[in-house]
């Protein structure tokens, strides 16, 4: 139920134009890439969605989905510099933005999207405001990541590349492989894809504590960390057509990871301690999508589909210390070790139908429902021996059922309207250790309502309204204790079972214009969040022990406005040379009362902007490509309540620069030369805690700092 794409805009004003319902009605607009396809999908859908096609994914030479993502609007990531694991949607946190695997929900609610190698996805989307037809858990928005599709006609592709981390160990010697088979025979299409890596992040911090009115150094850590992935994935698409209406597909993947990190630390404000820390952890998921869907003609569509997935994490963790001096690999004293083993298991089912009906109505109605099997174990000992070792266990049975329906009604010629309600019925069963279980049920009503106006041939103008939900992480809610070293700067971790969902009202409103002959786009959208209960993490100091402890708590309420500006263009710069621009911009406001001052603060670990800024080279005559992308993330502020005290986090912007080559060697083969983190992505952050005078009881400086890193890879097809 939309306005046909429009080629140019002279050409439509010539003539009254007919507006159809399209064959695939997805609710959404569209991003940066100049592909046709890109920009009509964009020119003629009803809510705000980015999408990146294959050619700015594989731009860079990535080697994770986290590395690409980094680079898009709105997007921001929490964590050492380097690390894009955790992506944030609109500065809100990670919990906040729900990550979809071909419009699935991933396993789990921390589930972190540089576990995705790049090799393996055909497109990215990323969805401003919910709709009736996905999950909605995604307050900030939503990530969907859509694995590659079966080709029309055979296709083999492969890559070899070696990269360099020279600040690493070793030079942070890094490889990747990558294969590609598709094939399309008679009524059976195929897919197989397959990634093995490795890769490296390094981090360098620099943190000091101050006593006294900053007249005296009371503690000083020096961290150098690093981490090596190694990495291994599989996914494959088969889709057979059984007759003229009915399609079956198969979609298998299984992507795992192995990190290895090594932290050395100097303590104490002359340095005269050292600490090591070993960890590795490991990530398997295993996953089955399967579907049915048979299509009468542009009238009616049924689908049947179902999906089993798997999920083990396994986190093995040991710490020593000793005078500094020595080796850190030999260091004599014990401090701790921990296991932790994080299962999960889960089954869905789906039923969906579309009819068109006149009038200009396109109804579609689905039913879901998921069951998920979570369960967590933790073993902790201080004693070398594992004499004072103690466990705990976490379980948790999720049911969820879902229905939803949705209807794309054309008003006139350049208008529609999409209406639609989304009810999901959660019944939460948990246990801690051998305790008794508690159960927690829950109805959530998310009403969505979405209008598109194609206001001129290459205007449109977007509305939309929206109710979601978060639901807080299962860790959250068990009243486990997670012990650290206690203190305000490394608080134990406690759960809290009284924990409530997070709902949200959501208002997005943006303006397109496209150019002639699909040289480019511009757009800006405004978008405002009004948020109940918001999770936020609280540090208490135990009175019985004097440790401090971190817990999330609700807090009464809160809201997030921002304006978004986003837009490419490409440059006729005839037969020799070739020049793509573009652009994103993102200013982004909060407002929630904090309890302890009183006073009305940002939302914790919001930036006040995000900056990308690109371009793209092209000398036809050698077929050579140069290209590069800054960047920035603006300022940012946490306050925590540490006791009766409050502690005031600031940190300075953060910036990016990536670039690449691409050299044709051949029309079968090419070179792409990349580097990533060239500014080294520093993090700077001071931190004040003042007692409920205004004193100054501590003050901090901690720096942060990523490692550059280069590749060089070789593509080619048969």
């Amino acid at each position: 139920a939309r306005p046909e794409p429009v080629a140019a805009a002279a050409a439509a004003a010539e003539a009254t134009r007919r507006v159809e319902l399209p064959d695939l009605p997805l609710v959404a607009a569209v991003h940066a890439s100049l592909q046709d396809e890109v920009l009509d999908e964009r020119m003629s859908l009803s809510a705000a969605k980015i999408i990146v096609g294959r050619d700015e994914i594989e731009a860079f030479g990535d080697a994770s989905m986290g590395e690409v993502i980094r680079r898009m609007p709105s997007i921001s990531f929490a964590g050492p510099p380097g690390e894009n694991n955790d992506a944030r949607i609109r500065g809100l946190a990670k919990e906040y933005t729900q990550i979809l695997i071909d419009g699935q929900p991933v396993p789990g609610r921390d589930f972190a999207i540089d576990q995705i190698p790049a090799h393996l996805v055909e497109r990215l989307e990323i969805i401003r405001s919910t709709t009736a037809n996905i999950d909605n858990q995604g307050i900030a928005g939503t990530v969907n990541i859509i694995l590659r599709k079966p080709p029309k006609a055979r296709t083999i592709k492969w890559s070899a590349g070696a990269g360099l981390m020279p600040d690493a160990p070793g030079d942070g010697k890094s490889a990747n492989l990558g294969l590609s088979l598709g094939d399309a025979l008679d009524g059976f299409r195929y897919q197989f894809d397959a990634q093995l890596q490795n890769r490296f992040g390094l981090r360098s911090k620099d943190r000091r504590d101050y006593n006294n009115g900053l007249a005296t150094l009371s503690n000083r850590e020096q961290d150098i960390e690093l981490r090596e992935h190694r990495e291994a994935a599989l996914s494959a698409r088969l889709s057979w057509r059984l007759n003229a209406q009915d399609e079956f597909r198969l979609d298998p993947r299984y992507p795992y990871s192995r990190e290895n990190k090594e932290r050395d630390r100097l303590k104490k404000a002359e340095l005269s301690e050292a600490e090591r820390m070993d960890q590795i952890k490991t990530r398997q998921y295993a996953g089955l999508n399967g579907q049915w869907q048979r299509e009468i003609g542009k009238q009616q569509r049924y689908t049947l589909g179902f999906g089993l997935q798997a999920t083990d994490t396994q986190t093995d963790k040991i710490e020593r210390k000793g005078a500094a001096g020595q080796p850190f690999t030999a260091l004599p004293g014990f401090i701790s070790g921990a296991d932790e083993q994080q299962d999960e298991r889960g089954l869905s089912l789906r039923a969906a139908t579309r009819q068109r009906l006149a009038g200009g109505h396109l109804l579609d109605f689905g039913l879901e429902y998921a069951r998920l099997d979570w369960a967590l174990d933790k073993l902790g000992w201080k004693k070398e021996n594992r004499s004072d070792i103690a466990s705990s266990r976490f379980r948790v049975q999720e049911d969820k059922l879902s229905a939803y329906a949705q209807d794309e009604i054309l008003i006139g010629e350049h208008h529609v309207l999409t209406p639609g309600l989304r009810l999901e019925q959660v019944s939460t069963r948990s246990q801690v250790n051998s305790a008794g279980s508690q159960r927690r049920d829950h109805l959530q009503p998310s009403p969505s309502l979405h209008w598109l106006s194609n206001v001129d041939a290459a205007t449109n103008w977007r509305a939309s309204l929206t109710r979601s939900i978060r639901r807080p992480k299962f860790e959250d809610l068990a009243a486990l204790t997670e012990l650290s070293s206690g203190t305000v700067a490394n608080p134990d971790k406690i759960g809290n079972p009284a924990l409530k969902p997070e709902t949200a009202w959501a208002l997005e409103s943006s303006l397109e214009r496209y150019f002639n002959e699909r040289a480019g786009v511009v757009s800006v959208n405004l978008f405002y969040r009004r948020l109940q209960d918001l999770i936020e993490k609280r540090i208490l100091q135990d009175a019985d022990s004097g440790r401090y402890l971190q817990q999330p708590v609700n807090v009464e309420r809160a809201t997030t406005w921002g304006l978004e500006f986003d837009g490419s263009y490409r440059f006729s710069l005839g037969a020799v040379h070739g020049l793509q621009l573009r652009g994103n911009y993102s200013w982004l406001d909060s407002r929630v009362r904090d309890p302890l001052s009183g006073r009305d603060r940002p939302i914790n670990d919001q930036p006040r902007r995000i900056v990308n800024v690109g371009l793209d080279y092209e000398y036809k005559p050698a077929k050579l490509k140069l290209g590069a992308a800054y960047n920035e993330v603006g300022r940012l502020q946490k306050v925590d309540a540490v006791g009766s005290h409050l502690r005031v986090q600031r940190q300075q912007p953060s910036r990016y620069l990536d670039a690449y080559l691409l050299y044709a060697l051949s029309p079968q083969l090419q070179l792409r030369v990349s580097a990533s983190t060239l500014l080294e992505a520093e993090k700077n952050r001071p931190r004040v805690t003042t007692r409920p005078d205004g004193s100054v009881a501590l003050f901090e400086q901690e720096d942060e700092a990523s490692a550059r890193a280069f590749f060089v890879r070789l593509e080619g097809r048969f």
